[in-house]
């Protein structure tokens, strides 16, 4: 459990520092969907394959 709460915690960080920069008004409308879509499609699928390559496969998992 601990294991995937240290992948998927600074993906939930970046969107918590998103969230926070446009509530403080350091980010306009368009800087922070230009955020959230790097957050979305670069950072999350960069977490699923490196989550991915340090999986152990094995029979019993089927």
């Amino acid at each position: 459990m601990s294991e995937l709460v240290t992948n998927i915690l600074p993906i939930i960080l970046l969107f918590i520092l998103g969230y926070t920069l446009n509530k403080i008004y350091l980010l306009n409308k368009d800087n922070a969907d230009l955020f959230l879509k790097v957050v979305f499609y670069l950072c999350t699928p960069a977490l699923i394959l490196v989550s991915l390559s340090v999986v152990d496969l094995t029979l019993e998992m089927a």
